[in-house]
């Protein structure tokens, strides 16, 4: 057994472990797959923010976060601790974008305006200058314009969210 195959143990066990934690309705397991596992491949994750989200308002929490939150604020501390725990001082934000790509996929604007509840310092448009995560810069009203414009075919609905947002 060398290391390779015991890698792909280890990311078989969280995935299995992260889809019945969502099916048992337990939020501590959630959270420990998604601490486990080195790299989630994008496709999963959002595949789990997605099962994870329906539960979530299947059970009359959409939005619960923190200590007692749900299962997709789960998912989003645990991919934050996870990006703080192997990239330290990282402004990147993987568990924003994973919610922001989910929320595309299925044009859902209830789970893309979460994003904004949970980080409103979450930037999705590029702007010039130095990186503060803790302050929301200023940017180009063109550049929230850009990016509504290219998601406007693919999730419509989110858009015009984003535009309400940003642009207008």
């Amino acid at each position: 057994y060398g290391k390779r195959e015991r890698e792909r143990e280890r990311e078989r066990e969280a995935r299995e472990g992260a889809i019945q934690a969502i099916l048992d309705d337990n939020v501590v397991r959630l959270y420990e797959a998604f601490m486990k596992r080195k790299v989630w491949p994008q496709e999963e994750a959002v595949a789990l923010v997605l099962q994870a989200w329906r539960r979530d308002k299947a059970q009359g929490r959409p939005g619960a976060k923190a200590k007692d939150g749900g299962l997709l604020s789960a998912i989003y501390v645990g991919v934050t601790d996870h990006t703080q725990a192997t990239m330290p001082g990282t402004t990147i934000d993987n568990a924003s974008m994973i919610l922001v790509v989910a929320a595309l996929q299925t044009d859902d604007p209830e789970l893309m305006a979460l994003v904004w509840t949970w980080e409103p310092y979450f930037e999705i448009a590029k702007a010039d200058g130095p990186v503060n995560p803790r302050a929301r810069r200023v940017f180009p009203k063109e550049a929230h314009e850009t990016f509504a414009n290219n998601i406007t075919a693919q999730a419509p609905r989110c858009a015009a969210w984003y535009r309400r947002q940003f642009v207008n």
